[in-house]
């Protein structure tokens, strides 16, 4: 009996071992629509204001590959980009972005700290104050370049509003969308099925496991591309002081987060199955360096003239899909 179950498990650990370094004798290799070697988190917060169509066009002209950003939902049904549900912080009016009129809502404060870099602002004290955009004006003024959109709360409306933009505007190929919540991640594959996918925290952590136990190899990927925390960039700031993850408990899980999400030959598995990962948030060159080394097909950044340039400095990334 011990002779048999070994044997199992020989066999077992022998063909994951193989179709984890070759995926494709089992899976047919997917194909993602575009490169995204640079994208510009909220457009580049670190150079113009966050979410605002002038921090999009100043890293549309240094050639970012697609924007990130994030979707709200005003009193009056329109669809805003903006990260935070409370506006105090981008604009300094108290209130949700949810209790305003499109119209009522207050522009943007000229100064407004990077929240992956704390301690450096970004001040546009030079130019106009900005006004919130919505997405169907992102969308019309950048008709072809991608853009990675984060749902940021669970509403039906919402998620068929965005989804109905994206249709309208024939961007499904060129979109991609989700939400850390797996509850309003899958109600987006059940909208629509052609816009591209980002796998949600929970899914990114039974894949992990899976991966551990020498189970990837064997199962199907539900989503497009992952998108992870570069998590040394998180642990080492200030930006875990801020939110008390410093402390001895959230830091051990920190650095067993980033132990699990480190694993080169993991991402190295996607890339072979046609699956990019892309890597927040990017701010200095060692951890854009760090980020591509990993096998990162993408860095998200809030420096899209620091990222371009680093680039150009490194021809040899991303490795290709």
């Amino acid at each position: 009996m011990l002779g048999v179950i070994a044997t199992l498990l020989a066999t077992y650990s022998l063909t994951s071992y193989i179709l984890l370094r070759q995926p494709t004798i089992l899976h047919r290799k997917k194909r993602f629509p575009f490169k995204a070697s640079h994208i510009s988190h909220r457009g580049g917060s670190g150079e113009k204001i966050e979410n605002t169509l002038e921090a999009f066009s100043s890293s549309f002209l240094v050639g970012t590959h697609m924007f990130e950003t994030d979707c709200h939902l005003t009193k009056d049904n329109q669809v805003v980009v903006f990260h935070d549900n409370e506006l105090y912080r981008c604009t300094g009016v108290s209130g949700l972005v949810k209790e305003f009129s499109y119209e009522d809502l207050p522009r943007y404060l000229k100064v407004i700290e990077v929240q992956f870099t704390p301690g450096s602002f970004c001040n546009d004290e030079s130019s106009p104050s900005c006004k919130i955009a919505r997405l169907e004006d992102l969308f019309d003024k950048f008709p072809n370049t991608p853009v990675n959109i984060d749902i940021k709360v669970h509403n039906d409306f919402l998620i068929n509003e965005v989804a109905r933009l994206i249709e309208t505007h024939s961007r499904e190929r060129i979109t991609v969308w989700g939400s850390m919540n797996s509850k309003v991640s899958k109600e987006c594959k059940l909208r629509n099925k052609n816009i591209l996918t980002f796998a949600p925290f929970s899914y990114v952590i039974w894949i992990m496991a899976c991966y551990f136990i020498g189970l990837l190899p064997f199962l199907p990927v539900k989503y497009d591309c992952f998108e992870l925390p570069l998590v040394s960039v998180i642990r080492s700031n200030e930006f875990a002081r801020q939110r008390r993850w410093d402390r001895f408990l959230p830091n051990v899980a920190l650095l067993f987060s980033e132990y699990l999400l480190s694993s080169p030959l993991f991402i190295k598995h996607l890339r072979k199955r046609g699956i990019p990962v892309f890597f927040w948030v990017c701010n200095n060159e060692d951890d854009m360096l760090k980020a591509f080394e990993l096998g990162a097909s993408g860095v998200m950044t809030d420096y899209p003239k620091q990222l371009a340039e680093f680039l150009k400095k490194h021809p040899e990334f991303p490795i290709e899909l």
